[in-house]
C-alpha cells in the first residue's frame, strides 16, 4: 500500500548526521535551563552521542518536540552604553543545546 503525502520524504538523521551537527556547535556559549555545556557533549565520547541519537530518533518518529525543548531563559543584554535607558538593551533567549 502506498501512502500519499504533500510533504517530500526526508530520511531520519543517522549517527553520522548527529556527530556532524554536534561538531558544529560553538564552544564557550551560555547554557540553557538544562545547564549542559556544549563542551561536555563534544568531549563526552560515544555515550552522549548515543543518547542524543536516541532522543532525535524518537522525536523524528513521533514528530513531537519534548516540552523541555520549547522553553528558554530570557534576559536583557546591553547593546549601547547608557544602562538607564531601556531601549539600549536587547532580549536574548538561552536555549538548551541538547
Amino acid at each position: 500500500m502506498s501512502v500519499q503525502t504533500a510533504e517530500p520524504y526526508v530520511e531520519p538523521p543517522n549517527d553520522v548526521d548527529i556527530e556532524m551537527a554536534v561538531s558544529k556547535l560553538k564552544n564557550g556559549k551560555a547554557t540553557g535551563h538544562d545547564q549542559i555545556q556544549t563542551e561536555l557533549i563534544k568531549q563526552g565520547g560515544k555515550e552522549p552521542m548515543k543518547v542524543i541519537y536516541e532522543l532525535m530518533s524518537e522525536i523524528w518518529e513521533e514528530e513531537i518536540t519534548p516540552r523541555e525543548r520549547k522553553y528558554g531563559i530570557m534576559g536583557p543584554v546591553l547593546k549601547k552604553w547608557d544602562v538607564t535607558m531601556w531601549n539600549n538593551y536587547r532580549a536574548v533567549t538561552l536555549l538548551c543545546t541538547t
